[in-house]
């Protein structure tokens, strides 16, 4: 997560008080309140909206840190209905697009000198224990087993 968020409050924020903000946000959440930090990752609200307007199978889940994977990719083409190109062709387009991504992180960051937050372990725990039971509905939404 980056130190800043849309209205640029959080340039000079520690991490610590970036936990603290996101714990203020946890709270809030599960007081009944509404925070777009945290309802954000509460995927099984939304996609239960949208499954019931539309069929499972039009919809693909795909785990970020799987992008980069040949057999994701072809899941992606086949699942468009689109011509799956060769091995070789979707490894340089994975490679193309992961060069130019690090190379976009690298400009950003030494421009700015923008350090990435890094989360304590007991808000990591605390945000764990909030997105359990939305998991669980999501992996059953999915009709799948708990994949991260």
């Amino acid at each position: 997560m980056r130190r800043k968020n849309n209205e640029g409050q959080w340039g000079n924020a520690t991490d610590l008080d970036l936990d603290e903000a996101l714990r203020e946000r946890l709270r809030r959440r599960r007081a009944g309140g509404q925070s777009r930090f945290i309802t954000d990752g509460e995927y099984a609200t939304p996609l239960a909206q949208w499954l019931e307007t539309n069929p499972s199978d039009a919809l693909l889940v795909i785990n970020n840190a799987h992008l980069t994977s040949l057999t994701t990719w072809i899941r992606i083409f086949r699942h468009l209905g689109l011509r799956v190109p060769s091995d070789d062709h979707i490894r340089e387009m994975i490679r193309n697009a992961s060069t130019r991504y690090m190379d976009l992180q690298e400009e950003k960051y030494s421009e700015t000198q923008t350090a990435y937050y890094s989360a304590s372990s007991s808000l990591l725990e605390s945000l764990t224990e909030h997105y359990e039971p939305y998991n669980q509905n999501l992996w059953k939404l999915l009709g799948t087993p708990a994949w991260w």
